[in-house]
């Protein structure tokens, strides 16, 4: 069996006035209480994933979508693309905790925002299936990137006693 690697595009966006959107996402969060994973591959503080499909009210979710509305209009308009948002959750992550390596099925494309992010806090991309072409994106509190679900991607271990927390969005992008 031969292999090929082809260039994949990650878009990478800083969302303006990220101080006031940081600050209403964290309180809007908090309102929903502390849901932990402690499972094979994935230790996680908190994290509303597994609620998908609960009643619990999702106070966050009209914020986050929100606030990558620009970015995802900018990225529509250059490509001539139709974007939707088709699923989100947030992730808290306290020191210790990770998720292990692993993909997007069932859609296109993934994309995180990274709410809170301790200084040299390291997220990896991997190009191949193998995980031998490690990537690692220069990002900061604030910033959004967007990228091909295929691609596996984790969340190593974090080193330091601080939060860090991601909102993560599974998108639907087509060609207009």
């Amino acid at each position: 069996m031969e292999t090929f690697t082809i260039e994949q595009p990650i878009w990478k966006f800083s969302i303006d006035g990220w101080k006031s959107q940081k600050d209403k996402l964290l309180s809007e969060i908090k309102q929903g209480g502390i849901f932990s994973i402690k499972e094979s591959g994935n230790t996680i503080y908190n994290t509303d994933y597994h609620l998908a499909n609960s009643k619990i009210p999702s106070f966050y979710k009209d914020t986050a979508v929100s606030t990558i509305s620009s970015s995802l209009e900018m990225l529509s308009k250059k490509y001539n693309l139709r974007i939707e948002v088709t699923k989100l959750w947030y992730q808290q992550y306290k020191k210790g905790d990770f998720h292990a390596a692993h993909n997007h099925g069932g859609t296109n494309f993934s994309s995180v925002l990274y709410v809170e992010l301790p200084e040299n806090t390291q997220t990896s991309f991997y190009f191949d299936y193998e995980q031998t072409q490690e990537y690692k994106l220069d990002v900061k509190e604030g910033d959004y990137i967007i990228f091909p679900s295929s691609i596996v991607h984790e969340s190593k271990p974090l080193e330091l006693d601080e939060t860090k927390t991601i909102i993560s969005y599974n998108l639907s992008i087509e060609f207009k």
